[in-house]
């Protein structure tokens, strides 16, 4: 007999999330951030799913990637770099080169000012600590958007 009011728990179906994470979209990912820790992470993390991923540890290795032509669906910046740089900098230096993918910014900064910054260049912002599947399915919705058409030619 059930007493009512209680109900079965519902049994776990694949959400929006874990249905992208599973098609058959393969990607590539240009990563910029100044810790190795986090380089590895996400590199793991992407290159599981199936993804094709560069990692870069400051602006300068950011350019010399798409200079040697990988050619990057998204780009994933973290905002403060060590060489004095930030994610925004990288991000204007690789459109000046003629990058046109889209790009998500990671932070642990709330700064109301930098946010606005980031907003302002059209730039998601991802918060830290970062969920895997969350940072997956946003790369991918940015990538899918279409905001990354055909690159400039970078010469």
């Amino acid at each position: 007999p059930r007493v009512s009011g209680s109900r079965a728990p519902k049994r776990a179906e694949p959400g929006p999330v874990s249905e992208r994470l599973l098609s058959k979209t393969r990607a590539r990912v240009l990563i910029v951030d100044d810790e190795p820790e986090i380089r590895l992470s996400l590199t793991t993390l992407l290159e599981t799913v199936g993804w094709e991923v560069r990692a870069a540890a400051s602006q300068g290795d950011a350019v010399s990637a798409w200079e040697s032509g990988f050619l990057a669906d998204a780009l994933l910046l973290d905002f403060r770099l060590n060489d004095g740089t930030s994610g925004l900098d990288t991000l204007e230096e690789l459109r000046r080169r003629g990058c046109r993918s889209p790009a998500l910014l990671v932070t642990g900064d709330t700064e109301p000012l930098r946010i606005a910054a980031a907003r302002a260049a059209g730039i998601q912002v991802i918060y830290k600590p970062v969920d895997g599947l969350r940072l997956v399915d946003a790369l991918r919705t940015a990538i899918m958007a279409g905001d990354a058409p055909e690159q400039a030619d970078a010469s």
